[in-house]
């Protein structure tokens, strides 16, 4: 079944198509060495150097090559960056390249002292402010790393493809137009890979080999140095490691036959898929709390003969 295409996003000979943009993230260099904080946290204090990330970087190569195979007029391609002033840097790179505009979103309270919220809460609260910078571009693709050399937890991508309302792609390694949005290879695992198609407008995450980015002339690069970069402020705040709740988890027994050991190792599977469930097991439901939940595990062991 064929999804209609928002109206927004179809180019006439009356305006110029929707833009590309890839979102870039600059992280610390791993080539300074970690020490452990308090808590834990690997910290390079004051050693800390800050290099563009390599999957941003190869994202932003693969932005500059896919506009260069699209049919003319070119579409304009925007960089944004969520990210302090110090990270403009970046995006400088990504002008001096070949990029036409370039967004930093950032939000000043970011930089207080509370602590630090988990990196999927972070990747997720960057992805809200990405998006809302984003919206009024309506990019028909955002290009973005398919796993960050920091924290590497994968889910910007989808997060932001959740924000934009858009379709999603993970880990492509191929991507080319077609008449009413992408053709995207992604890889899966063991060497496999995918071909989708997706709507416009849509989100992917590179993972592909890194595309040569245009030596920047003596002239781009000069002005990519005085180029005024737009600021957006990120709404709300950063989220709390002690706001972040997860869903209470839901008890689930089931208990199954072991299948018979002379059969197949695929028919052993089979068995055990095919085997009706047996009764056994008591539920404590979450909302009794972990001192209910561990006495119940403790009469469990004992009643099985363990001290």
């Amino acid at each position: 079944m064929s999804r209609s295409v928002p109206s927004r996003s179809v180019p006439s000979r009356d305006r110029p198509p929707p833009p590309l943009a890839v979102c870039l993230a600059r992280v610390a260099s791993p080539r300074v060495p970690i020490r452990l904080g308090p808590q834990g946290v690997g910290v390079r204090g004051e050693e800390a150097i800050r290099v563009t990330d390599p999957a941003a970087a190869a994202a932003l190569g693969a932005a500059l090559a896919l506009r260069e195979r699209l049919p003319p007029p070119a579409p304009r391609l925007l960089a944004l960056l969520v990210g302090p002033a110090g990270d403009e840097e970046t995006l400088r790179e990504a002008l001096a390249a070949g990029a036409d505009e370039a967004i930093r979103v950032w939000n000043p309270a970011w930089e207080a002292g509370p602590p630090a919220a988990p990196t999927t809460a972070r990747a997720r609260a960057h992805a809200v402010a990405a998006a809302a910078a984003l919206a009024e571009w309506a990019p028909a693709l955002v290009l973005t790393g398919a796993r960050s050399a920091d924290f590497g937890t994968e889910s910007f991508g989808a997060a932001l493809a959740i924000a934009l309302g858009a379709a999603f792609a993970h880990r492509a390694e191929e991507i080319a137009p077609v008449p009413r949005g992408w053709r995207v290879r992604v890889k899966l695992e063991r060497g496999y890979g995918q071909a989708l198609e997706l709507a416009l407008p849509a989100v992917v995450t590179w993972a592909g080999p890194p595309a040569p980015k245009p030596v920047p002339s003596l002239a781009a690069w000069l002005a990519s140095r005085t180029a005024s970069i737009r600021l957006a402020t990120a709404p709300g705040q950063m989220p709390l490691a002690g706001e972040v709740r997860l869903r209470d988890p839901v008890p689930r027994v089931r208990r199954l036959p072991a299948a018979d050991p002379a059969l197949p190792p695929e028919a052993r599977i089979d068995a055990l898929l095919a085997a009706p469930p047996a009764s056994g097991g008591a539920i404590v439901p979450a909302e009794h709390g972990v001192e209910a939940q561990v006495d119940a595990l403790l009469r469990l062991l004992r009643a099985r003969g363990l001290p």
